[in-house]
């Protein structure tokens, strides 16, 4: 009988371990052999820079810089025409060549239309999820998220909206805006 107990313990620590790996968390083992610390990973909670740092993917561009918005196909549609009714606002402010949408949809002609029909208004290029990929919440689900890419590929000022979020948007589009203005440059100086 003991020696069930210890074995469905063990079994039970197994799936333990195996559901905080499986949700994004790390786990750190001691000089024991067991682990003493479990730790969040940050790809499952906020956005890690280094994973967004685009410099090897540079984005063709006249000028610099740009308000990127990324989202998928799998995300929630109200949310993102939300979001895409602020972007054109805030373009008409910066100029249609300062904004770039790059969903993420799959490269089939039923998704070619509707992004052309979608869009019409923007600048948008369709880069898969392992081009620029995105961050995760702690439920797995891919998070939508704006930022400002810089000649050099790299992201700055990453925001990421929220449903019914309209007044938050719109603050961190006044806040981007200045940064517009005072970093301003084309691309080819």
């Amino acid at each position: 009988m003991n020696s069930y107990r210890r074995e469905t313990v063990r079994g039970l620590v197994t799936i333990y371990i195996f559901c905080l790996i499986a949700s994004g968390c790390r786990i750190r083992e001691g000089e024991n052999g067991f682990s003493e610390q479990v730790e969040v990973t940050p790809e499952r909670n906020r956005l890690e820079t280094t994973d967004y740092n685009t410099a090897n993917y540079r984005l063709e561009s006249e000028v610099y810089p740009l308000l990127i918005y990324r989202y998928s196909f799998e995300m929630c549609w109200s949310c993102i025409s939300e979001d895409l009714d602020l972007i054109e606002t805030f373009q008409t402010l910066v100029g249609k060549e300062r904004v770039l949408i790059l969903p993420a949809y799959p490269e089939d002609r039923i998704h070619r239309i509707r992004l052309t029909n979608d869009l019409t208004q923007f600048r948008y290029r369709n880069m898969l999820s392992d081009s620029l990929s995105f961050p995760v919440d702690k439920t797995g689900a891919k998070v939508r998220y704006m930022a400002i890419m810089n000649a050099d590929g790299t992201l700055e000022k990453v925001f990421f909206p929220r449903r019914n979020g309209i007044k938050r948007t719109k603050m961190y589009f006044a806040e981007i805006k200045e940064y517009f203005v005072t970093n301003s440059h084309n691309a080819k100086n």
